[in-house]
């Protein structure tokens, strides 16, 4: 799942992970996202509806339907510098009071669902993955996910810079084949045909 790390983290970022905690943060919560998925596209969906979903105003009513006021909980929590998908986590276990089987009085949407379903299924597991990511390995797993992370983008890079290559040596292929003047005669002759 590390080739999805690059595009997870814009999102984790808005919501406060930040550095070596973040990252480790982020990996844990997809590792149990996967516990609950059948495949690690679906843990990625499942994770990028949760770090998007949580704070909306939909997801706000919802709790508020159940008597939680989550607005002033981020906002306690971000000023705290807590974990706003753990703080997630605690006001779903307060609000449903334990029972998951009520998700859907406050979460609609399939793939959000199924994130947070992984994440109560599952509840403290992240926590602890991502603790132990940290403090025993001594860094090795976070200096090999960094530099796994590292790769997966300059692989993005790479192709990226690849197709644009190919782009313009076709570009220019088709204009020395007389390709652009055919094109722009074949424009005008339809332009021709419209205006009469």
């Amino acid at each position: 799942m590390a080739r999805y790390l690059p595009s997870l983290g814009p999102a984790a970022s808005a919501i406060g992970f930040k550095g070596e905690k973040g990252l480790s943060d982020l990996v844990a919560m997809l590792q149990t996202m996967r516990k609950g998925s059948g495949t690690a596209e679906e843990a990625v969906a499942s994770m990028n509806n949760i770090l998007a979903k949580m704070e909306s105003d939909k997801t706000i009513k919802g709790f508020k339907a159940l008597g939680i006021d989550a607005e002033a909980a981020f906002k306690k929590a971000r000023k705290e510098g807590r974990n706003l998908v753990e703080v997630f986590e605690e006001l779903v276990q307060k609000g449903l009071k334990g029972d998951r089987s009520r998700l859907g009085e406050l979460i609609d949407d399939m793939e959000f669902k199924r994130g947070v379903q992984a994440l109560m299924s599952y509840r403290g597991e992240w926590q602890k993955l991502s603790a132990s990511l940290r403090d025993n390995s001594g860094g090795t797993v976070m200096r090999d996910l960094v530099q796994v992370t590292k790769d997966a983008q300059a692989s993005l890079d790479r192709l990226s810079n690849s197709t644009a290559r190919f782009t313009q040596a076709l570009s220019r292929l088709a204009d020395a084949g007389g390709i652009s003047s055919g094109l722009g005669g074949a424009g005008k002759e339809f332009e021709s045909i419209a205006i009469a």
